[in-house]
């Protein structure tokens, strides 16, 4: 198990001072990045020496409340599970009474870039990831159905500053763009992500929002219709 402490800062909070979920995804990606680096052998250096990356492919993300600025935070990361290519990683982040405020669970695959598919991690690799237990949360599927009528979105053009390391749209992007078709007002329950296939530098994201009582789905697709990824947020 990973710790990271740290505060909440303006550049991550809403125009209520609440920390918003595309920071909240941000927050469990460092986590797990600082986890790998903080590692002897299996980083993010020694990966790529190998041409490998995980790539995210689902995020749910259960939320109690969500921190305030400079309100002290405590996040924590440990893998569960590896099954073939794919491996489980939970996340939950502490207030400073030690009360637990948000769940995630995530599922990664490893892939080589080399030939471009996903590869069933060696014993070295796992050996850098040591299991532990399994967060007691209730677990949604990976996969994620949209329902009812969508509408088109505004349509958006991948940027230098979204790429990241692995040369493709970094996952808290999708979030990001996804978060435009929030109602106003609402307290945020719980958030599911699909990604489905990865959006590089210039490429158009034509967003399909769907949008039922308590909950908006936005699938963010390429110009053939084909998605990207579907962003699922929850709300009371």
């Amino acid at each position: 198990m990973y710790t990271f402490e740290t505060r909440v800062r303006y550049s991550e909070v809403d125009d209520k001072l609440i920390l918003t979920l595309p920071a909240l995804a941000k927050y469990f990606q460092d986590t797990c990045i600082f986890d790998s680096e903080n590692k002897a052998v299996v980083n993010m250096e020694y990966l790529a020496s190998r041409k490998l990356a995980w790539v995210l492919s689902s995020w749910q993300i259960v939320i109690e409340r969500l921190p305030k600025l400079n309100e002290a935070i405590k996040i924590y990361t440990v893998p569960y599970e590896f099954k073939s290519f794919m491996g489980y990683r939970n996340f939950w982040m502490e207030d400073a009474d030690g009360h637990c405020i948000v769940k995630a669970s995530s599922i990664w695959t490893l892939i080589d870039f080399e030939h471009m598919r996903p590869c069933k991690p060696d014993e070295e690799i796992l050996s850098g990831y040591p299991l532990g237990e399994k967060l007691d949360m209730d677990y949604a599927p990976r996969k994620i159905t949209v329902e009812g009528e969508g509408k088109a979105g505004q349509e958006q053009v991948v940027y230098r500053a979204q790429i990241d390391s692995n040369h493709h749209l970094n996952n808290s992007e999708y979030i990001t763009m996804a978060y435009e078709y929030l109602p106003e007002n609402i307290a945020l329950s719980q958030l599911r992500v699909e990604y489905k296939k990865q959006a590089y530098l210039g490429e158009k994201i034509c967003p399909v929002v769907y949008e039922q009582q308590g909950k908006v789905q936005v699938q963010l697709n390429d110009i053939e219709g084909v998605p990207y990824a579907i962003v699922e947020f929850c709300y009371e």
